[in-house]
């Protein structure tokens, strides 16, 4: 029993050694900075840059199209294990501008003739927190991320005199993607 209490390692030293893992600087191994390409709701489809001040995190900025109008994104991801399968956690916020939603509708409903005022003019913030797994090495990761995303919309009035209205959803949000890093 002695010696099974001297291999054990204290608690409070396993909570020291992650702590000193995830915050370990990029190393001359680590790539920085990479470009990120992905599909995704509610944020559409998008391209960006990352940058990795530390081997752990990742910084995440781009633009895309959500099929109504463009859309610009920031974010972060933690990144905690340097292995070719690692689990990520990451929070994104986005905005997604104006535009008229009435030929997306038409698109997805198959109605050539459907047209709502209510939809000539979309737009909405959102922010989101999702889990994911990632695959890759050093050149390039593939990943895909689940969770839960809080939109924020405003849904503009009928006529002059009438206030825009302002709805907050909370909904279930993904994407896939690939990141290809450079030295």
């Amino acid at each position: 029993m002695h010696s099974a209490a001297r291999r054990s390692i204290d608690p409070r030293m396993k909570t020291w050694l992650v702590l000193a893992a995830l915050a370990a600087p990029a190393d001359a191994e680590t790539p920085k900075l990479g470009v990120m390409a992905d599909v995704g709701a509610p944020d559409g489809a998008s391209l960006g840059i990352v940058v990795r001040p530390w081997r752990p995190l990742r910084l995440e900025a781009g633009g895309g199209h959500n099929a109504v109008s463009p859309c610009v994104r920031g974010g972060l991801a933690l990144v905690p294990f340097a292995s070719v399968v690692t689990p990520t956690l990451s929070a994104d916020y986005g905005h997604c501008f104006e535009g008229d939603a009435n030929r997306a509708m038409r698109m997805m409903s198959g109605d050539a003739s459907f047209s709502s005022p209510l939809l000539e003019r979309v737009g909405y913030d959102y922010a989101a927190a999702r889990l994911g797994i990632e695959i890759g090495n050093a050149q390039g990761t593939f990943f895909v991320h689940a969770g839960a995303t809080w939109i924020n919309a405003t849904i503009n009035s009928l006529s002059e005199s009438q206030m825009p209205s302002y709805v907050t959803v909370a909904t279930l949000s993904a994407r896939i993607g690939f990141i290809r890093y450079f030295q």
